[in-house]
């Protein structure tokens, strides 16, 4: 790996203002086409005015990346969950993956209801970075109806 090891990360922020369904082409477009550019790969997740996102890539790509997200004014109080060394892509196929969640979509995953009680807290039912993981990959498969990686 060297001097610039894979990283996975997963962080959590609340949105600036009610998102129309414009603003949100807009970023998943400028996310595919940034992410595309430095190599970076993911999923974002939007629930009741809250991100929640996972990408991997590059420690370097990676921390420039996150500095951009945390200066955007589109959301705030971002907090990281999760920050590990990977040796392989969980979502290697997808630059990014992305699913806007309702009340329904959350009761087809019982296991993690309790995430979803008053906003997001990953916490709820995570206590390692696997976990979090588990919960983007039960998403992909669930509400996007596929695997994020082959």
């Amino acid at each position: 790996m060297g001097s610039n090891p894979l990283l996975q990360l997963i962080y959590v922020s609340q949105a600036s203002t009610d998102l129309t369904e414009e603003d949100l082409i807009q970023i998943i477009q400028t996310s595919v086409k940034n992410n595309q550019q430095k190599e970076l790969t993911g999923m974002l997740l939007l629930f009741e005015g809250t991100f929640m996102q996972l990408l991997e890539g590059t420690a370097d790509k990676l921390e420039e990346t996150l500095k951009t997200i945390e200066n955007d004014p589109r959301h705030h109080s971002l907090v990281v969950y999760f920050r590990s060394h990977i040796t392989a892509r969980e979502f290697a196929d997808w630059h990014m993956g992305f699913k806007h969640l309702d009340h329904s979509d959350i009761e087809k995953l019982p296991g993690y209801l309790p995430a979803f009680d008053d906003g997001f807290d990953l916490r709820k039912v995570a206590v390692n970075p696997q976990d979090g993981v588990a919960l983007f990959k039960a998403i992909a498969q669930e509400h996007i109806g596929q695997s994020p990686s082959s």
